[in-house]
């Protein structure tokens, strides 16, 4: 699969695209890098998928990165090849990499691939931080009290297989909207 489409996310379109090119991540990166504003930080969503949560055998299928109006989801079971743009782009120390359960996300990529998250961010202990106590340690939860957003997305694409190497618009509107909201929240606790 390689498509990229405008999709609305928490009341704003985003460009999304999916791809298992690794010429079209590379092209992607740039444009995820293009979102940084100013002399500030990169703030990239960062969240994974695999073909079962319950199965930690079950090796990473999905890579989604999200930053400014720009999310790429790339298919790592179907890439071609892994571009080493990507490996710097994910231990980059001048890239801030947001989400809720970060830390196991990066932990379950170097245990599947070998590949550093050079700077992840938990969301929940920053917005404690930052904000204060508030009910919820969940993506929901934060995006409710951080942005104001509630999230909506399709219930039944939960327990997908990832490892498709078609997915369905509900897979892909699911895959991409925990890695935009997740920046939507770092880049709103990280500028203050």
């Amino acid at each position: 699969m390689n498509s990229t489409e405008r999709i609305l996310i928490a009341g704003s379109f985003v460009t999304v695209t999916v791809t298992y090119a690794a010429s079209t991540v590379v092209a992607q990166l740039r444009a995820l890098r293009s979102a940084k504003s100013g002399n500030s930080k990169l703030v990239v969503g960062l969240d994974v998928e695999w073909l079962s949560h319950d199965d930690r055998n079950a090796k990473v299928a999905l890579l989604q990165l999200c930053s400014g109006t720009h999310c790429l989801i790339v298919q790592l079971h179907h890439l071609d090849y892994i571009p080493t743009e990507l490996l710097h782009f994910l231990a980059d120390p001048t890239v801030d990499f947001v989400g809720v359960g970060i830390t196991n996300d990066a932990h379950k990529l170097r245990e599947d691939y070998g590949w550093g998250v050079g700077n992840a961010v938990e969301l929940a202990p920053l917005a404690a931080k930052k904000k204060g106590p508030f009910g919820g340690q969940g993506l929901a939860d934060l995006s409710r009290a951080v942005v104001g957003i509630t999230i909506d997305k399709p219930s039944r694409s939960a327990c997908v297989d990832w490892t498709l190497k078609h997915l369905s618009h509900d897979h892909i509107v699911y895959a991409a909207t925990d890695a935009y909201v997740s920046y939507l929240i770092g880049e709103k606790l990280l500028a203050n």
